[in-house]
């Protein structure tokens, strides 16, 4: 008989009425191959809705509400990052994985993500958005880009997509995660930083990046200097 194991999925929602309803339709058939592709890990989805002031809360209440892997939680503090780790700390898994509610990421590349991590025994997984068949805006593009040369060079990285919003991790890193600082976009570079310092095993999947459903939390210059920031303070200073 297969050991039993158990996968989250933390899935932050912030102002997302526009997507809601197609997200529970690929939410739907992304745990039915799943299901078929690991029967023995058992999956739950921790959606955590953060402070939504149009009519998310109601329509995760709608689709989610009755469906039994599926968590709703409520983050009052405001950020991507606290919403996050929020999302980690309301569940017990043996991998933890997350990812946007945009329509960006297709969740169906969790599935050899993490067949990936568990036969190599990864510590962190993350989806790769720059090649060929991503749909990424060409400006996010060159940001991301420009990071991930920066990230090449001062951590002697072979890591191309240092901000990506979809990762699966094992559970022995998870402390170190809930510990990470920032609460907002820049989450996720520091996570990368963090990972690099501390020579985590790493591995990179490249996905089809898609087209976002709604309009991007993301302030470019502003959070674009913030990245910077934080990545050479953690090479500095960890």
């Amino acid at each position: 008989m297969l050991k039993k194991s158990s996968f989250a999925l933390v899935i932050p929602c912030y102002n997302e009425e526009k997507v809601i309803p197609f997200f529970a339709h690929e939410l739907s058939s992304f745990k039915t191959a799943f299901s078929a592709a690991f029967p023995s890990t058992d999956v739950v989805v921790v959606i955590v809705d953060n402070n939504s002031n149009d009519q998310s809360t109601q329509l995760l209440q709608q689709f989610f509400s009755g469906v039994d892997y599926v968590k709703l939680a409520a983050c009052a503090k405001q950020g991507y990052g606290a919403a996050l780790k929020f999302g980690f700390g309301a569940v017990t898994a043996d991998y933890y994985a997350f990812a946007d509610l945009d329509n960006t990421y297709p969740l169906s590349d969790l599935i050899p993500m993490y067949d990936i991590a568990i036969k190599k025994n990864i510590e962190i997984i993350s989806g790769g958005r720059l090649n060929s068949l991503s749909r990424i805006p060409w400006t996010r593009k060159i940001g991301n880009l420009f990071y991930s040369k920066t990230t090449r060079l001062i951590f002697k990285s072979v890591i191309e997509d240092t901000c990506s919003g979809m990762r699966i991790f094992n559970h022995h890193v998870l402390k170190e995660i809930l510990s990470l600082k920032q609460n907002d976009l820049s989450f996720s570079i520091e996570l990368t930083a963090h990972a690099l310092c501390k020579k985590w095993s790493m591995y990179e999947y490249p996905i089809t990046y898609r087209d976002r459903m709604g309009s991007s939390k993301l302030l470019v210059y502003k959070d674009g200097f913030k990245f910077l920031y934080i990545l050479v303070m953690k090479r500095l200073f960890s």
